[in-house]
């Protein structure tokens, strides 16, 4: 029997398939919440950036 299918025979072949889909299940819930989520923070992060922007040294009133 091929290497291979002694893998395949016992327990760890299976086992490594299926930490392969939980792995890809989570990098696929990953890119669709950064990619949901980008547009918020970004918009966030601007409000932030225009606030700063704003401000500015306090006038030297003596």
């Amino acid at each position: 029997m091929s290497s291979h299918r002694r893998f395949l025979a016992d327990g760890a072949g299976a086992a490594l398939a299926e930490y392969a889909l939980v792995i890809g299940l989570m990098a696929a819930v990953a890119v669709v919440a950064a990619w949901g989520l980008g547009p918020i923070v970004a918009a966030k992060f601007q409000a932030g950036a225009a606030a700063f922007a704003g401000a500015g040294p306090a006038s030297d009133a003596r």
